[in-house]
């Protein structure tokens, strides 16, 4: 399956396995960079890529 070019904030908290509460506390903190088009707010891959692993493993 090809990787899609943007995740909705829900979209992109399934494909990461975490809660979309999560997603959005980590954009509200600029941690986690997101696109606006028009009404919607969209995650690139590779952003949430760069923010998930830039955190270590514990």
């Amino acid at each position: 399956m090809a990787e899609p070019l943007a995740y909705s904030f829900e979209a992109a908290a399934e494909a990461a396995g975490l809660h979309v509460r999560r997603i959005q506390d980590a954009v509200k903190r600029n941690e986690l960079g997101y696109l606006k088009i028009g009404r919607a707010k969209v995650i690139k891959p590779e952003e949430l890529k760069r923010w998930l692993y830039g955190h270590d493993p514990k």
